[in-house]
């Protein structure tokens, strides 16, 4: 197998087939979770009555790919389908970091109620979550598939049963 694609399938083909098969759905949110140091906005108050804001950093541990998905999948999942109390659906990337030391993770999500990123964003506790509403006509699919047949090191896709065309789950 060749570099930069599946089989014999060239990358740039792979991405295309994926964007088309995952672009269309109503996607609600747009994420990128990371992996390690963490910060906070921490707001103090002094004594003068001046507010000070600081952040603080708390180190995480270095996950595995597997780690990463599990994460994903078991934890912060399961987390936004209680908060907003049905089934939550998903298309993600984990890609190795610059180093390929720290995995981090692309998706979009389908969320039945309506979830705030910001409290998207703390249902992630290992490392840093941007999320933000999903944009159809913006590009968060294919930047989710750029690594797509190169630098990707696992990828789930979990659909509504009655939109999932290929039957299948998170694997």
């Amino acid at each position: 197998m060749e570099s930069g694609s599946v089989g014999s399938i060239p990358s740039d083909r792979l991405r295309a087939e994926w964007a088309k098969w995952i672009g269309p759905y109503d996607w609600t949110h747009w994420v990128t979770l990371t992996t390690g140091a963490r910060s906070t906005r921490v707001v103090k108050q002094l004594p003068s009555g001046r507010r000070v804001t600081a952040w603080k950093t708390s180190p995480a541990p270095a996950l595995s790919t597997e780690r990463v998905v599990k994460a994903y999948t078991e934890e912060f999942i399961r987390y936004l389908e209680k908060v907003s109390q049905g089934p939550v659906y998903s298309a993600y990337t984990v890609e190795g970091g610059a180093l390929g030391d720290r995995p981090h993770l692309h998706a979009v999500l389908m969320v039945g109620a309506e979830v705030a990123p910001k409290q998207v964003e703390r249902a992630w506790r290992y490392g840093r979550a941007s999320v933000e509403h999903y944009d159809p006509k913006g590009a968060a699919v294919r930047y989710m598939l750029k690594e797509m047949g190169g630098r990707v090191l696992d990828y789930g896709v979990r659909l509504p049963p009655d939109q999932d065309r290929a039957g299948g789950g998170y694997p």
